[in-house]
């Protein structure tokens, strides 16, 4: 158990540079002081060119992991940090790092190494669900507030407020003298047409909505939605974590009211923990803290019970 195991330093990591795509990436492998485990943890943050890894997040997390008998890779994206490459542009969790996580899974595999676990956070959760599916020796996935939509960051902030704001006060919004004034600014003036498709849309399928009982599946995307369908049937453990003042949490909640709730009704190694305020972007060390010990604590019940049936549920942290 963790806490139980010898602290780990950075005399037990290894920096590399391998070979992703067209670019070299540069990573961390931390090694256990003893093989307990004979798996390997791909550490996969959010924000994309930006990186989080705020209060050294994943060095704690990768270094608890070796404690605890796992080898750990943490890795800059291409365009990032160490690694080569140029970003032309904010990524976004539809065009996840597909060659960077393969590139990844290819060095790490030939240290040896066949059994594998993915821990994204946010942007880096999107990029590994999106391989997961077809990953050899795939031990389990952990994703940390993952969007469940694929919008670009001037798009969510006005998708968000049209699912919110009723269509009249939505009209006086969009006549007032401060939305007017805004429009002089690109960003709010995406946001504002982002605004106005979102609700027209929502206005002009509400009459089939209410006829047919439909909720609008909008609220999670395709591309989350088979990987998950994917994984329940490979029965490959899945881990949600989410604070209860995410944003992310709201859509998972309306999205579970469609076609998300009927896949994870058939995911019973799925579990979604929730725990109270935020946890997108890990706030502050207590909000990490929290997350690493279910992290943990989720790891130690898939290790104990891989070949178990698991379930599915919600609880609270």
């Amino acid at each position: 158990m963790i806490g139980e195991l010898q602290h780990l330093t950075s005399a037990h990591e290894t920096p590399v540079f391998f070979p992703a795509g067209a670019d070299t990436l540069f990573g961390v492998f931390t090694r256990p002081p003893a093989d307990t485990r004979g798996t390997a943890a791909l550490l996969l943050v959010g924000g994309g060119s930006i990186a989080t890894n705020r209060n050294r997040i994943s060095v704690r997390l990768a270094r608890r992991l070796g404690a605890d008998g796992f080898h750990a890779m943490r890795l800059d994206y291409h365009g990032v940090g160490e690694s080569t490459g140029v970003l032309a542009r904010q990524p976004t969790v539809s065009e996840p790092f597909l060659s960077d996580l393969e590139g990844t899974v290819r060095w790490v595999k030939a240290q040896g190494i066949d059994r594998l676990l993915l821990i994204g956070s946010c942007f880096g959760a999107r990029t590994a669900l999106s391989s997961a599916p077809d990953l050899g020796g795939l031990q389990g996935v952990v994703m940390i507030s993952p969007p469940l939509r694929d919008l670009a960051m001037d798009e969510e902030v006005g998708t968000r407020l049209a699912s919110r704001v009723g269509a009249w006060q939505a009209v006086r919004r969009a006549l007032s003298f401060r939305a007017l004034l805004g429009w002089r600014d690109p960003a709010r003036r995406r946001t504002y047409v982002q605004f106005m498709k979102v609700k027209a849309r929502m206005l002009w399928l509400l009459p089939t909505r209410l006829r047919h009982r439909d909720v609008d599946d909008s609220w999670v995307s395709r591309e989350l939605l088979e990987p998950i369908q994917a994984l329940a049937r490979r029965r490959v453990p899945v881990l949600f974590i989410f604070g209860t003042k995410d944003y992310h949490y709201e859509d998972f909640l309306l999205a579970q009211q469609g076609r998300l709730g009927t896949a994870l009704k058939k995911a019973p190694l799925t579990e979604v923990l929730v725990i109270e305020g935020p946890v997108h972007a890990f706030p502050n060390v207590e909000v990490q803290e929290r997350v690493l010990e279910l992290t943990f604590d989720w790891l130690e019940r898939v290790a104990t019970s891989r070949s178990g049936t698991g379930s599915s549920k919600e609880g609270r942290g």
